[in-house]
C-alpha cells in the first residue's frame, strides 16, 4: 500500500526535478526551485527569531525499503578559526541549543517531496568543532521510519530531506557570543540512502561500503553547479569539491577535498568629487 501511495503522489505533486541531476542541494527557507536563496544576510540585531536551511536530494536510481538518511553538513568560517557564535551544540560552548533539525518540509513546499509524511524521527548526532581544519564544523545527522513503514524513492524525483534551524540567541546584549557577522560557507557535503534492498549495481568485487560502487550515496550539487552550498553573511566558496573517500563507511564515505570560504570583495563605491578628479 505503502508503494502505491509512493507512485500516486509522483503524479499529485509537483516533484519532478526538470534540469536536475543526481545530487543535492542545500538553500534557506525552501527547497531548490520553490524560491529558496543561497545567501542569508542576517543584521545581527536580536536574540529573536531564527533562520533555516532546506536541503533536497535527486536519486540516481530507484530505492526500495528505504528506512532513513544520514546526511552531512559542513560550515567553513572565513576566519582562522571558528566564531564563538556558531558554537551551537555541545555542551558548555557559548551557544549551546541553538541548533535543532526537523524532518517535515517547509510549510507549502511544492519543489520537493515528502517521501515519508510525518514517519521520520531523528536529529543531529555529531556535532565537531574543527573537524580536520580549524575553520570547520562537520554535523552530522540521522533520520529513520519505523521498520514497518520503509519507503521507496524513485529516480530523478526531488526530494525534501531534512532542515537546520539556527536560532538567534545570545547575538547581542549581556553574554552574547562574538561572531554573528562572520561570513560563512556552508555545504551539504551528502548523505547516505540507507536501505534493504541490495543495490544491482554490486558486484563481489565491489563491497557495498565503497561509494563509487553504487548510488546508496548522494554528493554533488544536483543542478551541475552550486545548488549543494550556500553562504552565511556574503561568504564566498570558489572551490567545493566533493567525492568517495575508499574504504569508509558513512560518515566518511565522502568528503570535500577542496574548499575556500573567504569575506565578499567589497564594491567601492566612487563619490562625485573622485569621478571629477579622473578628468582633472
Amino acid at each position: 500500500m505503502r508503494r502505491i501511495l509512493a507512485l500516486l503522489l509522483l503524479f499529485v505533486l509537483p516533484g519532478r526535478a526538470l534540469g536536475l541531476q543526481p545530487g543535492v542541494a542545500l538553500r534557506w527557507d525552501s527547497c531548490l526551485g520553490d524560491g529558496g536563496t543561497e545567501n542569508r544576510a542576517f543584521a545581527c540585531d536580536t536574540n529573536a527569531g531564527s533562520e533555516t536551511l532546506v536541503a533536497s536530494f535527486v536519486p540516481g536510481r530507484d530505492f526500495n525499503g528505504v528506512t532513513g538518511y544520514e546526511p552531512q553538513v559542513d560550515f567553513f568560517a572565513s576566519t582562522g578559526g571558528v566564531p564563538a557564535w556558531w558554537f551551537m551544540k555541545n555542551i558548555g560552548t557559548c551557544r549551546t541549543s541553538s541548533i535543532s533539525t526537523l524532518f517535515t518540509p517547509p510549510v507549502g513546499a511544492a519543489a520537493c517531496i515528502d517521501a515519508a509524511p510525518g514517519l521520520f524521527a531523528g536529529g543531529i548526532g555529531a556535532y565537531a568543532i574543527g573537524f580536520d581544519t580549524p575553520d570547520r564544523i562537520r554535523v552530522r545527522l540521522a533520520c529513520a521510519v519505523p521498520p514497518a513503514d520503509t519507503f521507496s524513492l524513485f529516480k530523478g524525483e526531488h526530494y525534501f530531506a531534512f532542515r537546520i534551524l539556527i536560532n538567534h540567541a545570545k547575538t547581542i546584549g549581556a553574554g552574547s557570543c562574538a561572531g554573528c557577522a562572520v561570513p560563512m560557507c556552508i555545504g551539504f557535503s551528502g548523505m547516505r540512502i540507507a536501505s534493504l534492498d541490495l543495490d544491482p549495481e554490486l558486484t563481489p568485487d565491489c563491497p557495498y561500503f565503497l561509494p563509487v560502487c553504487g548510488t546508496r550515496y548522494m554528493f554533488g550539487a544536483a543542478d551541475g553547479a552550486a545548488s549543494d552550498r550556500v553562504t552565511w553573511q556574503g561568504g564566498v566558496m570558489p572551490v567545493f569539491v566533493t567525492g568517495p573517500r575508499y574504504g569508509f563507511e558513512m560518515p566518511n564515505a565522502f568528503d570535500i577535498f577542496q574548499v575556500a570560504c573567504s569575506a565578499a570583495t567589497p564594491v567601492r563605491t566612487s563619490t562625485w568629487g573622485a569621478i571629477k578628479s579622473l578628468y582633472r
